[in-house]
């Protein structure tokens, strides 16, 4: 995975700028409002300059909150049950307006086991059972359990139609019976026809209720293993991140989680078709007599070809499969990645990569379609050499058929048809099922991240801070990934099982990282004593004996390579352990940091130094390998890229809390303290303008005041802000500093706040940052300056600077120089996404896997311009080039197409099909098919 889905991915994860809880042994997506009633936030809202922001119950947060589906499941009748008749209403509405609405179902009944908080819950309860064991955990098991019961029962009807099915052989036989009998009475005749006829109407409604609650059994595992695997990648290690590319947890979202939930609908097939050919073969027995083993002898020679057709079906769909990962993350690189891929010119080049996964995924589709084609033809064909094979012995022992025998004979061998034509469907289905279901049980028994803990802080009676202790911490994603294992003396070295290989793998890995941290060791011991060279310590050399340099050694001294992998000789080559600095692999050593409430800290350094994986690793996205870390609190997190949704800037801030509970002076006041307000008045539709997929119709400044006004909204015990100032104009960048970063967030004494200057509630904010001119404030607690992954510098600004030759004052002096040679310009929203000016000092950079080097994390504290009120006209943007961006962001582009599908859709799925060529030819098809099953019948 590329860094930049590495960073998209863990800003998704990370609640997409959201909030956490940092207490022992919980974590929390998001934070759910205070119920304290004192808490209700009163902030402007008689100010008739609020830009109707009191309007909270807007259209848009009532189509968010859960529909009210009145309809009480318990006041349905059995009749209304069986007959579909609780659908009834909808249906008439449809049929009285243009288009159905997702408000308008609401007329239909939902009962609570269909309620997805209840399928999920019920799914994760088991599956935390099965987890106990990963070695046996089955994601098969664990449905079966949480939806298995319901399931089980309505197989009952299913049986019921089963048996229902043969009333139409045996009556048919008895009827000419009847008619050949002229004594045989009225009523008799009557009773068949009645039999007859009640059987038709059990068929019907027995089988489309067992159809409706199979598709909602269906409907319930896919939603379960969709949320099952959703709320798992948010949990994903930073390691796992790197192996799980984003186009794979979609498939398996969409693909996986579609077939496995398809799977539910043929279940019951199986023992039904069996179940059917049974009867079928002992009414014939009683039609034919021993005629009728013809039949089951061809069905016995067919089942081993079908088995052999069945595996390389299997085999073929996880190669399927597997290529279809590969273009899905493409595809997704590409869309996220379009602006880069734009400007460098690359678009013919990805064409191309894409358009050869595609071909490599349609050779694989053509080769399973072709596998499934000749197990579809070789199950028709069974079906017509049953009947032909038992009429065939039967004539040949010298029986005569008489009508009565040959129709019913028929007609059970009608009743044939269906099971044996679905069989190749039910095996197609469970085929991809089962390896979706394999796909889906390594995902969520992928390794999770460490939860956050807060224990050290509770003994000392600190109820919300962080600290750090001697951490030093590595990135996951920088574990090379699981190769196969070769030697270099011997190719037929001893095969591993993947379990084996997988702990070497990992015995490995943390070899590297010991020699990493013994090698750093030594080189601080060097400094500490001035010495200018040392010599390999014992227990450096001693874990290289023992292990070699480049895997593990077998006790013949043969070295086995992990990570390795061949040179254009066919030798296996690796990296030397020996010739990694630590700095490649431990990203922060020798951490020593610690905040509490009401402390406001500010972290600086060059590119690279580490300031981002400092703010990550209170995030628990990055791996302490020693010391301690302590988190306490609910945490909110501003990243470098802010996360924004495409829906309206008001839930972009609520971060799609439910209505009811909107709390509108808490939103007013996130708005106003974020600068917000002047945008809002610009945006045709107010704060309910719906911003573009990923904010692309808002500047890099507005973006970055959405999300803080999204922090500012969710109330947090630490804030832990990744330069969240780089991206504004200067005068706005005053503006949040003060109103919102100092009064709000650090002191809470904004007017309208929860609790004045209550000390009590009081946050932490720990604020990255290269904008020197804040490190001055009072408020700031202290700076700590980061070089090279370590804390280089710690103490408050005026001690900094006045330390002779410190790095903090190098550091100044560079920014100093900077906005000296940049004076002529000014702060520019428009530009702050874009604008690279990170060219110098990029030889300090220490560029990591895993992290974001972006160039807003650099210096700049964007220069100082004038006021708002005095600001060049010029530089203002044109009220017409306002609402022609604007208007693309309203709901008026996104309305639906109302009548018939028109002509020009089908004409060009066709076209894309093969055109009139490929049409007469499948018609040609239908038609032999139909010819030929007439023929056959006839």
């Amino acid at each position: 995975m590329s860094t930049g889905d590495m960073r998209t991915d863990m800003g998704m994860r990370i609640g997409l700028d959201n909030l956490k809880s940092g207490s022992e042994n919980e974590t929390t997506p998001l934070l759910k409002g205070n119920s304290d009633p004192s808490s209700s936030y009163k902030y402007n809202s008689n100010d008739p300059d609020n830009l109707g922001l009191n309007n909270a119950k807007t259209l848009q947060q009532q189509n968010a909150q859960p529909l009210p589906f009145t309809v009480e499941t318990s006041k349905i009748s059995l009749f209304a049950t069986l007959t579909f008749q609780w659908f009834a209403p909808l249906l008439h509405l449809g049929n009285s307006k243009e288009q159905l609405n997702p408000e308008d179902l609401q007329t239909l009944p939902l009962p609570p086991s269909c309620r997805t908080s209840h399928v999920s819950k019920l799914f994760e309860q088991y599956w935390s059972q099965e987890t106990h064991n990963a070695k046996t955990a089955s994601v098969a098991r664990c449905l079966a359990k949480a939806y298995g019961s319901d399931y089980l029962c309505v197989g009952v009807l299913k049986l019921i139609h089963d048996l229902s099915v043969f009333v139409g052989p045996i009556v048919l036989n008895q009827l000419i019976q009847f008619l050949r009998d002229a004594t045989a009475t009225l009523s008799t005749g009557l009773l068949l026809t009645l039999a007859v006829t009640i059987s038709q109407i059990i068929m019907c409604l027995c089988l489309r209720y067992f159809a409706f609650k199979c598709y909602l059994t269906a409907l319930r595992m896919r939603t379960a293993v969709v949320v099952a695997v959703y709320k798992k990648a948010l949990k994903l290690s930073s390691a796992e991140r790197q192996r799980r590319s984003t186009g794979q947890i979609v498939n398996l979202m969409t693909v996986d989680a579609q077939r496995i939930g398809d799977v539910a609908s043929y279940l019951h097939q199986i023992w039904s078709s069996a179940l059917t050919i049974i009867l079928s073969f002992y009414f014939l027995w009683m039609q034919l007599g021993p005629s009728c083993l013809g039949g089951v002898a061809v069905i016995v020679i067919a089942i081993p070809i079908n088995k052999i057709i069945v595996v390389h079906m299997t085999r073929l769909q996880k190669v399927l499969m597997k290529c279809r990962d590969e273009r899905v993350e493409v595809n997704s690189e590409v869309l996220n990645g379009i602006k880069v891929i734009k400007l460098q010119a690359w678009e013919e080049s990805y064409t191309k990569k894409i358009l050869h996964l595609r071909n490599t995924e349609l050779k694989q589709l053509s080769r399973y379609i072709i596998a499934n084609a000749i197990q579809t033809m070789a199950w028709t064909a069974v079906r017509l050499l049953v009947a032909l094979a038992s009429f065939a012995v039967y004539t040949m022992l010298g029986n005569t058929l008489d009508v009565a025998n040959a129709l019913t004979a028929l007609a059970l061998f009608d009743i044939l048809r269906y099971p044996l034509s679905k069989l190749p469907v039910m095996v197609n289905n469970l085929v991809e099922a089962a390896t979706s279901l394999d796909r889906v049980k390594i995902f969520l028994l992928s390794e999770d991240r460490i939860p956050l803990a807060g224990a050290g802080l509770e003994s000392k009676g600190i109820d919300a801070g962080v600290e750090i202790s001697n951490g030093t911490f590595v990135y996951e994603s920088m574990k090379p990934m699981m190769g196969g294992v070769h030697t270099k003396k011997d190719s037929n070295f001893f095969e591993m099982d993947q379990e084996l290989l997988k702990q070497v793998h990992d015995g490995y890995w943390e070899i590297k990282l010991l020699k990493a941290q013994l090698k750093d060791a030594e080189e601080r011991i060097v400094s500490l004593s001035g010495k200018e060279d040392y010599r390999a310590t014992p227990a450096s050399t001693s874990i290289s004996a023992h292990y070699g340099d480049n895997g593990l050694k077998d006790p013949n001294g043969t070295t086995t390579l992990v990570n390795g992998t061949k040179d254009e000789d066919g030798e296996a080559t690796t990296e030397t352990v020996e010739d990694v600095h630590p700095s490649e692999l431990l990203v922060l050593r020798r951490i020593d940091f610690s905040c509490g409430r009401g402390e406001l800290i500010a972290v600086v350094g060059l590119v690279g130094s580490g300031k981002t994986t400092f703010i990550n690793s209170m995030l628990g996205e990055v791996k302490a390998l020693s010391g301690t870390l302590a988190v306490k609190g609910r945490l909110a997190y501003f990243p470098q890229t802010p996360f924004i949704m495409n829906d309206t800037l008001q839930r972009n801030v609520t971060f799609a809390r439910q209505a009811e509970d909107f709390d509108q002076g808490r939103y007013d006041l996130a708005i106003s303290i974020c600068a917000l307000e002047h945008d809002i008045k610009h945006l045709s539709g107010g704060d309910q303008t719906e911003i573009g997929e990923k904010g692309i119709t808002l500047s890099g400044g507005q973006r970055a005041r959405v999300a803080m006004a999204r922090a500012v909204y969710h109330d947090a015990d630490i804030y832990l802000l990744d330069d969240p100032l780089a991206a504004v104009d200067v005068h706005v960048g005053k503006h949040v500093f003060q109103k919102c970063i100092v009064d709000e967030l650090l002191l809470r004494k904004t007017p309208g706040s929860m609790s004045g200057l209550d000390s009590e509630r009081k946050s932490s904010v720990i604020l990255v940052t290269n904008a020197i001119q804040y490190l001055s404030n009072s408020h700031v607690s202290k700076i700590v300056v980061l070089h090279g992954g370590s804390v280089a510098e710690v103490g408050t600004y005026n001690e900094l600077c006045s330390k002779p030759g410190s790095l903090f004052s190098s550091f100044v002096s560079i920014l100093d120089s900077e906005r000296s040679n940049g004076e002529t310009k000014g702060g520019n929203e428009e530009d702050s996404a874009t604008d690279d000016r990170s060219e110098q000092l990029t030889d300090q950079s220490m560029f990591i896997p895993g992290r974001s080097n972006s160039a807003q994390s650099y210096i700049y504290a964007e220069y100082d311009v004038e006021e708002e009120d005095d600001k060049d006209p010029s530089l203002a943007k044109p009220v017409d080039e306002f609402d022609s961006v604007t208007a693309l962001m309203t709901n008026e582009l996104q309305e639906r197409e109302k009548g018939l599908v028109d002509f020009g859709n089908y004409a060009a799925w066709f076209k894309a099909a093969g055109g009139i060529f490929v049409l007469i030819l499948v018609l040609i098809g239908l038609v032999i098919d139909r010819g030929a099953d007439v023929g056959s019948t006839w």
